[in-house]
């Protein structure tokens, strides 16, 4: 099942989020395996993310296998995080429609 995720940090920086990313795209292949979608920015307070994946379970081994290690290395801490997810029934881009796979 596809899987929306938006991650609020109100404690990370747009400098913090440079320094994951780079530590993201040594560690291994960027996107990340499942990945189908990705943006990320400032927001009122500190950074969210969305990201689509292909299934939970891609989503969370990247969450235990690369990204907290990411975090670690630019010293952030998840405490803070707020992470919402919703089912994916429909996804698109670039004018190409994609359904949802079961």
């Amino acid at each position: 099942m596809t899987i929306c995720l938006v991650l609020d940090n109100p404690n990370e920086s747009m400098a913090q989020f440079e320094q994951v990313m780079t530590h993201l795209s040594e560690s291994g292949p960027m996107p990340p395996e499942g990945l189908i979608f990705f943006a990320a920015g400032p927001a009122d307070q500190g950074l969210r993310a969305i990201s689509v994946w292909n299934s939970p379970q891609d989503m969370e081994r990247f969450f235990t296998d690369r990204l907290g290690a990411a975090y670690a290395a630019a010293e952030l801490g998840g405490e803070a995080v707020v992470r919402s997810t919703f089912d994916v029934h429909l996804h698109f881009a670039g004018g190409a429609v994609a359904p949802a796979s079961a």
